[in-house]
């Protein structure tokens, strides 16, 4: 084990289980290794094709819709929003960023993702039209047509809209960086900037990993950002003790226990990166949901090996997983 005994703190002994039960559920009559044996035998299949049945309803990698790994970083950023603060998250490729967006979208009743944005003063008019139009049950092209009627580019269009109704929103904004290699990026940059100033639009803005003189120009065109954004940097692996949290943490409430060694196990293989970690939380979550008859699922490191040796055909090339 590459971790060796360097166990966390609060890690429970080799011998016990990490485990949560909801007392609204039924006791059932079935282990999992029950439960699977009967299906295996109704069905005529193996272990392993049982388990590609389960993970072929979820396309693996694929950012979840609650923000599953970064559940502090997530909370924080929330509360610099309802502090109508502007925040800028950073940080390198699956790392969980667009995890988080899509989590605090959950948070608000109006959120919008801009992501029209070739031209200053139609930045974000079809995400704006789609808003009202999906609100209002209204055709874009008459909602479309009132704001350029109006005068005002779509986004004042839209506080004007809100602030009549006494609502907020979310707007998110993803890989600001790509604007740079617009011939017209600062006038753009600049209107995404002026955002922030909006008492009705909680704005996010997410940044991949850029070098000094991208930094510079987006300095240039949205100001000292640092002092103007709460920043939020996501590091592209998370510890074992946090692994051990977050397990731990996700699973209340389920009836599934994992041993320790499994744990170990995923983080050695995934290497902390959050969106591994992620899907196979939501692997086990989707496993226990399949099954009728069923009083706890018990994981050990040979089920995780198991899984390894079936999405080993499905990863890139260049990933970390080795193959065995």
């Amino acid at each position: 084990m590459a971790t060796g005994d360097n166990y966390p703190s609060f890690v429970p002994a080799e011998e016990e289980l990490i485990t949560h039960e909801s007392p609204e559920r039924q006791e059932k009559e079935l282990t999992l290794e029950e439960v699977r044996a009967k299906i295996l035998a109704e069905e005529g299949i193996t272990l392993e094709q049982h388990i590609s049945n389960i993970t072929q309803r979820h396309s693996p990698f694929s950012p979840e819709k609650d923000s599953v790994i970064r559940l502090e970083e997530e909370q924080k950023i929330f509360e610099e929003l309802e502090k109508s603060k502007p925040v800028i998250i950073r940080g390198p490729t699956q790392t969980g960023k667009t995890s988080i967006l899509l989590a605090l979208q959950k948070r608000y009743k109006n959120s919008i993702k801009i992501d029209q944005m070739s031209d200053s003063r139609r930045l974000g008019l079809f995400n704006v039209v789609g808003f009202i139009s999906k609100r209002e049950n209204r055709g874009n092209d008459e909602i479309e047509k009132e704001i350029k009627e109006s005068g005002s580019t779509p986004m004042e269009y839209l506080e004007n809209y809100l602030k009549e109704r006494d609502e907020i929103c979310l707007l998110e904004i993803d890989e600001i960086a790509k604007l740079l290699h617009l011939v017209n990026h600062e006038d753009i940059l600049k209107a995404i900037g002026n955002l922030k100033n909006s008492s009705v639009f909680r704005v996010v803005l997410v940044f991949h990993i850029f070098g000094a003189k991208e930094k510079q120009q987006l300095i240039e065109a949205l100001g000292d950002y640092n002092s103007n954004y709460s920043i939020f940097d996501l590091r592209d692996s998370i510890t074992l003790d946090e692994v051990f949290k977050l397990i731990k943490k996700n699973l209340e409430g389920t009836y599934i226990t994992l041993t320790d060694r499994a744990i170990q196990l995923i983080f050695t293989e995934t290497k902390g990166v959050p969106i591994y970690i992620n899907f196979f939380l939501d692997l086990f979550l989707r496993e226990i949901s399949s099954y009728d008859e069923v009083n706890q699922l018990k994981y050990d490191h040979n089920d995780i090996f198991t899984y390894l040796r079936l999405f080993q055909d499905n990863l890139p090339n260049n990933h970390f997983i080795r193959k065995r």
